[in-house]
């Protein structure tokens, strides 16, 4: 009797806990609503709960099977295992459209079905699809299957959950509708929830142009992207427990090809099939050994300095790239995005570089001629600062160039997968998409610092 009345007290404890904790809940409650055969232990899920549960808006961009769906199963689950006596909870569950969500609703309730730790529990309707759920009389969790384009604008209620709002499973969305859906998110749905409710935005990415990269900088969103490889050259993966690095080439080369893998895994719906250089051309320059640069170059330097600035628009970021050139061979001693950096912050960042590192020369993107104000005053200097202009013909050259550093391997590259990614974008014809990750930039600012202007020529070439 003592026996049972301890396991008593301790899954009470456990209960209590999982109340309290939405991450422990999808550790300990959540995995019971299935088979022991079915379970792979998920760890990025957990930091997404934690994520879910301290913030009132998220937005989670993720790759496909990696439990983006799963977790907000668990999430509606928590919010109805915690529910309070007296308390009613009216949620909105949105997909593209109804059929879609339903599909989802559906899911949810047979989790609840098989899960032992909601025995007990009332069940208000006889549909399939919505869930009505009560632990007493005097509570109940509401929550109705939706799509964006045909929900009900006056309804107001806890939260919002939208999953794939933008991923039609019978066509792809062409930018009308993209831009549709952009609209009604920030205009109707937005607005949903009571003052202080709760809206959580889960999905893979569709288009540049989408929802997720519309609410990147939106402070009042936390914002994550989730790629299924989290760095090519350490073969670093989301959930190695269930896919390897070795599985998800696999998927790349085989089943989907770059260009779909790139959306449907990458967070990159728009990466070319026909890229400048291929990922694995690419990789055999990229050291993981290698480091930044950290201590001042007076105490190591050697052989020549050379940065590479891409200058960026309000759009995209600039990308900054430094070699040290020795005996024809460029190592990167730093790279960096500046992400929303206005241009006087940006001179001020390289010249501070140029003294850590002693740089001889700052090759920039002068195209459109922003930093002409700061050359006319004297704020940069003319012998360190190199404009160039990005004619066909310089372009062409530049990219030429880069290339032959890459087949002769003389350049080293700092393991970055942004920049990798970056690169990597910019396809045969020298375009480049405007994405999250930006626009080509590092491409660029690596091919400014191993520019060659043809003798005579200058850096200025049309």
């Amino acid at each position: 009797m003592e026996k049972e009345d301890d396991i008593v007290k301790e899954l009470q404890i456990h209960i209590i806990k999982a109340k309290e904790s939405f991450p422990y809940f999808i550790e300990h409650i959540f995995p019971l609503s299935f088979k022991k055969t079915q379970i792979k232990r998920a760890p990025h899920t957990f930091n997404w709960a934690k994520i879910t549960q301290q913030n009132k808006r998220t937005a989670i961009l993720s790759s496909r099977k990696h439990l983006k769906s799963t977790t907000i199963y668990a999430f509606i689950m928590w919010s109805i295992f915690k529910l309070e006596e007296t308390t009613n909870e009216r949620w909105l569950y949105m997909s593209y459209n109804q059929k879609m969500s339903m599909y989802h609703t559906e899911n949810i309730k047979q989790l609840i079905k098989a899960n032992p730790l909601f025995n007990g529990i009332i069940d208000n309707t006889l549909g399939n699809s919505s869930l009505d759920y009560s632990w007493k009389e005097d509570d109940r969790f509401i929550c109705s299957p939706n799509g964006i384009l045909t929900f009900n604008r006056g309804w107001h209620g806890e939260g919002v959950i939208c999953d794939d709002i933008l991923q039609d499973p019978t066509t792809p969305l062409n930018l009308t509708i993209i831009s549709k859906i952009n609209r009604i998110f920030m205009e109707q749905v937005m607005s949903l929830p009571k003052e202080g409710g709760q809206i959580h935005l889960v999905g893979t990415a569709q288009h540049a142009q989408d929802l997720f990269f519309q609410l990147k900088d939106n402070p009042s969103w936390n914002w994550g992207e989730y790629k299924a490889i989290l760095n090519e050259k350490e073969k670093k993966t989301l959930w190695p427990e269930l896919f390897s690095y070795e599985r998800l080439v696999d998927i790349r080369i085989n089943e989907l090809g770059e260009k779909a893998f790139s959306k449907e895994y990458m967070c990159s719906p728009v990466w070319s099939e026909d890229a400048y250089f291929k990922r694995t051309e690419l990789l055999s320059i990229v050291s993981k050994d290698l480091k930044m640069e950290k201590n001042p170059a007076k105490h190591w330097k050697s052989g020549e300095i050379i940065a590479g600035l891409d200058i960026g628009k309000k759009a995209h970021p600039s990308h900054v790239a430094i070699f040290n050139k020795q005996n024809g061979q460029y190592t990167m001693l730093f790279e960096k995005f500046l992400d929303g950096w206005d241009y006087t912050k940006q001179i001020e960042f390289l010249k501070g570089l140029k003294e850590f590192y002693l740089i001889d020369e700052i090759r920039y993107d002068n195209t459109r001629g922003e930093f002409e104000p700061f050359m006319e005053q004297r704020i940069i200097d003319p012998r360190i600062w190199k404009p160039v202009v990005f004619g066909t013909q310089t372009k062409f050259q530049m990219a030429s160039n880069f290339s032959r550093c890459v087949s002769n391997k003389t350049i080293k590259l700092l393991n970055s997968q942004r920049m990798v990614d970056s690169v990597l974008s910019v396809s045969n014809d020298l375009k480049a998409p405007e994405t999250n990750i930006g626009h080509g930039d590092a491409f660029w600012s690596i091919s400014l610092a191993l520019y060659s202007p043809v003798i005579g020529g200058g850096y200025i070439s049309l």
